[in-house]
């Protein structure tokens, strides 16, 4: 697969089952992609790619396992969504100024935050997940331009 898909993948999430008895067990592949987010089901003996979020342009991806979310930030136009796996719905986590770049996103499950870096801004930065609407957790790293 890889051999024929050279710009296949972006970012990838592998989501495991945590069932103590499954009679069917799949494994569940997201991978994002130009032009939008896939989900690659494996059951043996057979497997299925499904698009997750088409027409998007993923920067980065993750899952939230408590909330069956999946997080991404995006660009043009820069944000932060969520997609419930579950109900197949999406939703505006947050809007960025002209001057952001984002791109790395990570969430943690068990502290309820979403981390991610804005390159534009230079900062790496939390919001709080329990806090509806989301909180800005605050900016955890800042550098000045003559840092760099």
């Amino acid at each position: 697969m890889v051999g024929r898909y050279s710009r296949l993948c972006g970012y990838i999430c592998l989501l495991i089952q945590v069932y103590a008895k499954v009679d069917n067990p799949t494994s569940t592949i997201l991978f994002s992609k130009p032009g939008g987010i896939d989900k690659l089901s494996v059951s043996p003996p057979q497997s299925s790619v499904a698009p997750v979020a088409a027409g998007t342009v993923p920067v980065s991806i993750d899952y939230d396992p408590v909330e069956q979310k999946l997080y991404r930030t995006n660009a043009a136009p820069e944000k932060i969504k969520a997609r419930n796996m579950k109900k197949n719905t999406e939703e505006l986590i947050m809007s960025f100024n002209a001057s952001a770049d984002l791109y790395g996103i990570a969430v943690d499950s068990i502290a309820r935050k979403i981390f991610y870096t804005d390159q534009g801004n230079r900062v790496i930065a939390a919001l709080n997940i329990r806090e509806r609407p989301f909180d800005f957790y605050g900016g955890l790293l800042r550098r000045s331009k003559q840092e760099t």
